[in-house]
């Protein structure tokens, strides 16, 4: 290696003056001027964030990142992504995961992927579409309020409504320990409804019946109150009234909250109030709430109090009640209703804004807001000191260090601005390659410049690395791969055994051999002082091999551009037949402390154990499960940066770091949830013959159906576009099916029987919900394919035989004076016959040929005319057009029957059934079905 700059105290950079590029001596040292550089300051300072100490990138993490909970991932849902209306004013959660939304446009029910509506024009019990109040009730079913409607029940698929109520505008509605349900309405009052009887009106001396806004309690011996003029509580038969005269924060309530501390809030329009065994603690504007009218609370998983005001939503630490952070910007100020899902996500419901999901970060992504000079990182590295080094694409360097970070750039007099890949060595210095101004190293407070052996002034840095004897190795983009150590280099090229001069990747194995991942030209082995190369055609997943990772078992792990390699004892296992990122480019391998391997590319990053690769490498085509990491977890790009080493790195606190485009990404494997609850599965709709029917678990349908329809979900709201299914018909299938995305699934031709469809699901972290669900159904098989018909052919076969025996006896008898005649058909023959002519009607449907004839069924079925003539006269007793006819009605009787067809016009079906003329149409079907086609679809329709 050359040293283009000297090793001294930093006076100037410059970079070429006096010096020779050909030269292989150590660096010479400059004298330096007696004033400092900016760069020298800049350094300093730099190095003065670290220096006091030898410490942890994070030594007091809870402090340092105190607004960490105040970046969440938020998505929101408008009219144009399905939702009824944009006005949210009742959230809730089911049993069964479907998230309820009672909107101003009726009441939608969501698994995270699409939202099914239901309202006035399709459901009969829903009266008025402004759905106010929602209760998911122990049971599972959900109780729902509307403004004008009255109170409904939905259960088991199925709304009723409540009579009884002095009321049909519903306000709230909660559940006491008991079980009863406890209505307040919006002008008459508070009633009482225990299971199975009529509704009691709770009378309450001194409040007015539309005056009560809310109530909160375990029963009616401790009950609390809200009304428009203070809150009431009711304690053994002991009234109490608080207002804002004696402490409350105003006296028109407008929503109630017990949280998991057994402490009261109230919400009112001048303010909150917390009232605990310690008396009333007040909260307003001035204290931090976002606005003093309170409109709903709510409570995260962390025991942290969601304030939903007219002006957004406050979030506040209950311990010392001082208001700690406001997530970022709802889409609609006025929050309506908040509502924590079983995930311990967070669902917000604004005035006009429409549904809102918050989420916590999974990822910490720190960007220019956090300090960093660029949000485009190339490189991370860290030192000795447990100090975090960064590169930016062409922002210069970063350091963090003390909770802090602080930059280096060429204003400083930093020689480039594009970091391409960073170093610590063991000697605690930085080595810093660049762009196209060669490689810097960065010792205490000097700044050294160095051109690799055989480079160009311009050539980019790619690649550092050190091996286990401190030789340093330097890959570049054009001059190939240099060896430096004590002022001795030797160059790798392409006269030396390489084949690419651009050298991304390095890497060191147990036995000495260093490893090189090259652009285009495959991965490089150096092995007894010979280069190696291996490419596609040796069975590497794709020449451009970006990173090269090494485990504890001497197997070597390949980033490349054609997805992850594996290579041991001198064979590659490649995953290009697993769908997902394994088959893609893969930019970084990192290995956690857990040994899963994390992998970063132009779609995200994602982490696959190691374990379940190494089986599937054992036994090919065992599915493997990678666990994605995407916007939805946090990230503000998916697009990873690599090309450089490193292009990631892990922290001696087990941390992962990764760069990308929109800023650098840091992952602490440990704080990840390990188990997380499987998604819940539901079956939604089952359609038999393309029929739709109800989903009760079961069904038997009659002889003929033979096709049936799944559509199926899974709701797991954290990324829904991650869940994976697997279905199974037991009665048809031995095996699972592959996991996919898609939602459904169909089965035609099926034959008589039991069957029973399954169907699980996996969410992002792949564990699967292995109980799912399920639907049985029995298909009743034609009279033709039971055991009562072959016995009937048997003993009708006996008594023809029987009689003709006699009759042979009887012409015997009469000396043979008629012609003995009979069929050349055989029983058995006619019923061959019979089996193949259904099957070919039913499966190939033949009759939907308008200008079908005997011949052309005759050729059809290679069965000759006279027989086909004589089984359809002999067996059906009739003649040919009326035994297509037949075929023809039921085809247009299933496509009246059919939704999707309900617009259709009559002659069109008649044309698709198989009929070419209107009036033969009118006369087949009226003749098969006692009426025309036009009753038919009369009576279909209720008219």
């Amino acid at each position: 290696m050359k040293p283009a700059g000297g090793g001294a105290p930093l006076p100037r950079l410059d970079m070429a003056a006096g010096f020779d590029y050909k030269d292989c001596n150590m660096p010479t040292e400059k004298a330096s001027p007696p004033k400092f550089s900016k760069l020298l300051k800049a350094i300093i300072l730099l190095l003065l964030s670290g220096s006091i100490a030898q410490q942890q990138l994070f030594p007091a993490a809870a402090a340092e990142l105190k607004t960490e909970y105040e970046r969440w991932v938020q998505r929101t849902w408008t009219t144009e992504n399905g939702l009824p209306q944009n006005t949210i004013y009742a959230l809730a959660q089911t049993n069964d995961g479907y998230l309820w939304i009672g909107s101003e446009g009726g009441l939608a029910r969501f698994d995270g992927f699409h939202f099914t509506v239901f309202n006035r024009s399709n459901t009969r019990a829903i009266m008025k579409n402004s759905i106010t109040s929602l209760y998911p009730d122990r049971d599972g079913s959900l109780w729902i309020g509307t403004f004008g409607g009255g109170l409904l029940h939905f259960r088991d698929g199925r709304f009723s409504r409540i009579e009884g109520l002095g009321s049909d505008s519903i306000w709230s509605i909660r559940q006491d320990g008991a079980g009863n349900l406890w209505v307040v309405t919006i002008d008459n009052g508070m009633y009482f409804l225990e299971k199975g009887k009529f509704p009691d009106l709770v009378i309450v001396d001194g409040i007015a019946e539309n005056r009560i806004t809310a109530s909160s309690g375990e029963g009616s011996d401790n009950i609390w109150i809200g009304t428009r003029d203070g809150l009431v509580s009711i304690k053994k038969g002991k009234k109490k009234l608080y207002t804002s005269r004696n402490g409350l924060a105003g006296d028109y309530v407008y929503c109630l909250f017990e949280d998991s501390r057994k402490n009261l809030w109230v919400g009112t329009t001048t303010g909150l109030s917390c009232i605990d065994k310690n008396g009333i603690r007040n909260f307003f504007k001035a204290d931090g709430l976002a606005d003093n009218l309170v409109r709903s609370i709510g409570e995260d998983m962390l025991g942290r109090l969601w304030v939903g005001t007219e002006k957004g939503v406050t979030i506040m630490e209950q311990d010392d009640a001082v208001v700690c952070a406001i997530p970022q910007n709802l889409a609609g100020d006025a929050v309506m209703a908040i509502c924590r899902d079983r995930e311990g996500d967070m669902w917000v419901g604004t005035s006009a804004g429409g549904l809102n999901f918050l989420k916590m970060n999974e990822v910490r992504v720190f960007s220019t807001e956090d300090g960093l000079s660029a949000p485009h990182i190339q490189s991370i590295c860290e030192d000795g000191r447990g100090r975090l080094w960064v590169g930016t694409h062409d922002r210069g360097l970063n350091l963090f260090s003390g909770g802090q970070w602080r930059s280096l750039s060429r204003g400083d007099g930093l020689p480039n601005d594009a970091i391409t890949s960073l170093l610590a060595d063991r000697q605690d210095r930085l080595w810093i390659g660049t762009r196209d101004a060669g490689l810097q190293c960065l010792d205490q407070e000097r700044l050294t410049s160095f051109l690799p052996k055989g480079g160009r002034a311009g050539d980019a840095i790619l690649s550092l690395f050190i091996d286990r004897d401190d030789n340093l190795w330097i890959g570049s983009d054009g001059g190939g791969l240099n060896r430096f150590r004590d002022g001795n280099w030797q160059h790798h090229g392409l006269a030396g055994g390489l084949k690419s001069e651009a050298i991304i990747a390095i890497n060191q194995d147990r036995q000495g051999n260093i490893w090189a991942g090259s652009s285009h030209a495959g991965l490089h082995v150096l092995r007894k002082g010979a280069w190696r190369q291996y490419t596609t055609a040796d069975g590497l997943a794709g020449d451009t091999v970006y990173s090269v990772h090494i485990d504890e078992t001497n197997i070597i792990w390949l980033g490349t551009n054609g997805g992850l390699s594996l290579l041991r004892n001198e064979k590659f296992t490649n995953f290009r037949e697993i769908p997902g990122p394994l088959n893609g480019t893969i930019l970084q391998i990192l290995e956690d402390d857990s040994g899963t391997l994390w992998m970063s590319s132009p779609r995200g990053i994602f982490r696959v154990r190691k374990s379940a690769l190494a089986g599937s490498a054992a036994s090919a085509g065992e599915l493997i499960h990678c666990r994605m990491f995407t916007e939805m977890a946090g990230l503000k790009s998916t697009a990873c940066a690599g090309g450089f080493q490193p292009a990631g790195c892990k922290s001696r606190d087990g941390r992962l770091w990764f760069p990308t485009q929109k800023g650098l990404v840091m992952i602490d494997p440990k704080t990840l949830e390990s188990q997380p609850r499987p998604p819940a599965v539901c079956i939604e709709t089952v359609r038999a013959n393309t029929l739709p029917i109800g989903t009760p678990g079961t069904g038997l349908f009659p002889a003929g159906t033979d096709r049936f329809d799944f559509i199926y979900t899974a709701i797991h709201f954290s990324d829904p576009q991650q869940i994976e299914f697997s279905t199974r018909l037991e009665g048809l299938e031995k095996k699972w099916s592959r996991p996919e995305k898609q939602r459904s699934r169909n089965f035609a031709g099926l034959a008589p029987g039991r069957y029973l469809f399954r169907v699980k699901a996996r969410g992002q972290a792949g564990i699967w919900n292995e109980s799912g669900d399920r639907f049985s159904f029995t298909i009743r098989p034609y009279f033709h394919q039971t055991i009562w018909f072959y016995i009937l052919i048997l003993a009708g076969i006996a008594a023809l035989a029987a009689g003709l025996f006699f009759f042979r006896q009887r012409k015997a008898l009469r000396q043979k004076l008629d012609k003995y005649k009979l069929s050349t058909l055989s029983a058995d023959k006619k019923q061959e016959i019979l089996l193949h002519l259904k099957k070919t009607m039913e499966k190939d449907k033949i009759y939907l040929d308008p200008d079908l004839t005997l011949t052309k069924l005759a050729e059809s079925t290679a069965i000759p005319a006279k027989h086909l003539s004589q089984i359809i006269n002999e067996q059906y007793k009739l003649n040919f057009n009326d035994f297509i006819n037949r075929y023809r009605v039921d085809e247009a009787k299933r496509k009246l029957l059919d939704p999707a067809a309900k617009d259709f016009k009559l002659l069109r079906i008649a044309f698709e059934a198989g009929f070419n003329s209107k009036s033969v149409f009118n006369i087949a079907f009226k003749k098969n079905t006692g009426v025309s086609p036009s009753e038919f679809r009369r009576l279909l329709n209720g008219d």
